[in-house]
C-alpha cells in the first residue's frame, strides 16, 4: 500500500495532494498489527514523503529549507493520527472483551460460552472430535448470602472463578452462566480425562471455600459428546440435566454421561 501511494505521489507531483492517502497504510497497520509496526510504518511514510520532496526539488533545480519543516509537520500529523487510531483500537478491543466476559469473575459470560460450544459442535460434526461439556452449580450458595451478606457471596463467586480459570488448559473455556452456575467446555477431552479433571477441580474448590468457612459444596454434571447433537441448545440441556441429576442424588458429587447418536 505504501509503495502504491509513494508511486502515485511521484507521478502526480505537487499538482495533486496525496498526503491523506499516506494515512491508509498507517491506519491498516495500526488496526491490524499494533503499536510498534504502526510506528515503523509511520516513520517510513514520513521518510517517503521526504524522499519524494527531495526528488521533486532536485528535478526543479532548487532546494527550499522549508521542505524539512513541512516533512516534520507531516510526521507529527502521521504520529497523532496513528496514536488516535491505536487508542480507538485498544478501546474497541476492551469493549469487545467486556461484552464476552462476566464482570464479577472475569470468566466468559453465557453468550460467549454458547458461541464457543457452537464452534466445538461444528468441529465435532465435521471431524468427529470428542468434547466434554460441564455444568457446575454451588450447593447452599443462598446460605452464604443470608448469613454473611451479598459481598461474601460475590467473594465466593470470585473464588470459584479463580479456581476454575487457574486449573484448566488454555484451550478450555470456563464461564459463569449466571447466579451460582458455572460451566466448562473441554475440547479433545473424553470421559476418563474429564473425570480426572473434575475430581481435582472439586477438591480444590472445596478446599478454597472451607478455608473461608463457607458451608458450600458443588454439584457437577458432565456430558462427553462422541457425536454432534442437532443443536447447541441440546448440548446445553444434556449438561444441565446431568448437573441436576447430581443435585437430586445428594449434591456434592459428579454425574458423568456419554452422548452418542448411535446409542439414542
Amino acid at each position: 500500500m505504501l509503495l502504491s501511494v509513494v508511486s502515485a505521489d511521484i507521478l502526480l507531483g505537487s499538482r495533486y495532494g496525496v498526503l491523506l492517502f499516506y494515512l491508509v497504510p498507517i491506519a491498516w497497520t495500526a488496526w491490524q498489527a499494533g503499536h510498534i509496526p504502526a510506528l515503523i510504518i509511520t516513520i517510513f511514510c514520513a521518510l517517503s514523503r521526504l524522499g519524494v520532496e527531495i526528488v521533486q526539488e532536485k528535478n526543479a533545480g532548487i532546494f527550499r529549507p522549508e521542505v524539512v519543516w513541512s516533512i516534520a509537520s507531516e510526521l507529527v500529523f502521521f504520529l497523532v493520527f496513528g496514536g488516535l487510531l491505536l487508542k480507538l483500537q485498544t478501546q474497541f478491543a476492551q469493549e469487545r472483551a467486556l461484552a464476552r466476559s462476566d464482570n464479577l469473575t472475569k470468566l466468559s459470560n453465557a453468550r460467549a460460552f454458547e458461541m464457543a460450544v457452537s464452534g466445538e459442535r461444528e468441529r465435532l460434526r465435521r471431524y468427529g472430535r470428542v468434547v466434554s461439556l460441564v455444568y457446575l452449580d454451588l450447593d447452599n450458595f443462598k446460605a452464604v448470602n443470608d448469613r454473611w451478606g451479598h459481598a461474601a457471596g460475590d467473594e465466593l463467586l470470585i473464588t470459584i472463578g479463580r479456581t476454575l480459570s487457574g486449573n484448566v488448559r488454555q484451550v478450555d473455556v470456563a464461564a459463569r452462566l449466571g447466579g451460582d452456575e458455572f460451566a466448562l467446555l473441554l475440547p479433545e477431552t473424553g470421559a476418563d480425562g474429564a473425570k480426572i479433571l473434575l475430581e481435582r477441580l472439586r477438591e480444590k474448590m472445596l478446599a478454597a471455600v472451607e478455608a473461608r468457612g463457607w458451608p458450600v459444596t458443588c454439584s457437577i454434571g458432565c456430558v462427553t459428546f462422541l457425536d454432534a447433537p442437532d443443536s447447541v441448545e441440546e448440548m446445553l440441556r444434556e449438561a444441565d440435566a446431568a448437573m441436576y441429576r447430581a443435585k437430586k442424588s445428594g449434591k456434592n458429587r459428579i454425574e458423568l454421561a456419554v452422548w452418542n447418536r448411535q446409542e439414542e
